[in-house]
């Protein structure tokens, strides 16, 4: 329950995402936001509602690629399905099995609990029960705007409207590639 995207365009990339954390049939509303920054690392990810453990699973996939640098995203199958039944994240996926959306150096992944990893070569990807429409929309504004972000954030907005899952305030965040100054 939840709508989670990142869009790619002029040399921008924008991560949104919905201010609604859910787990079965409880809402609530955090101040904690769904989506996190790490320029050290050159990351912005989002990790949908996972039973509390939110924070956990950011930490890891932090820690992991500040360790593995580009080829962080060969690790996270291996650490998914590692024998150690503490990670959180082997918990989060018996319960949830929520996905993270992941920018890391102008790249766009998104992740899986079971190990899954999936990188795109398009420029806008959304998961959630809202990721359906915020991609539509954001397909459609693609054409009509040059801003990441604008884009990012109207998409998300639309999956809020269309979507029972989703609800307002957005959260962005953007980051330009290494050693660039635009946004």
């Amino acid at each position: 329950m939840s709508v989670m995207m990142a869009v790619r365009k002029g040399g921008v990339v924008a991560v949104a995402a919905d201010s609604l954390w859910t787990s079965g049939w409880d809402k609530s509303h955090r101040v904690q936001p769904k989506v996190t920054v790490s320029k050290q690392a050159h990351v912005i990810m989002s990790v949908g509602p996972s039973g509390g453990r939110e924070l956990v699973t950011q930490k890891y996939l932090l820690d992991m690629i500040e360790e593995h640098g580009d080829a962080w995203p060969d690790e996270w199958p291996l650490f998914c399905m590692s024998q150690d039944s503490d990670h959180a994240i082997t918990k989060v996926a018996k319960a949830d099995a929520t996905g993270i959306i992941v920018a890391y150096k102008m790249r766009l992944f998104e992740l899986w609990p079971n190990g899954g990893v999936f990188e795109s070569a398009d420029d806008v990807i959304a998961i959630g029960c809202g990721g359906d429409f915020a991609v539509g929309a954001a397909n459609v504004l693609m054409k009509q705007y040059k801003s990441a972000r604008y884009i990012a954030e109207r998409a998300c907005l639309a999956a809020c409207n269309l979507s029972a899952g989703c609800e307002e305030p957005i959260v962005v965040e953007t980051m330009t590639p290494v050693n660039s100054g635009a946004e």
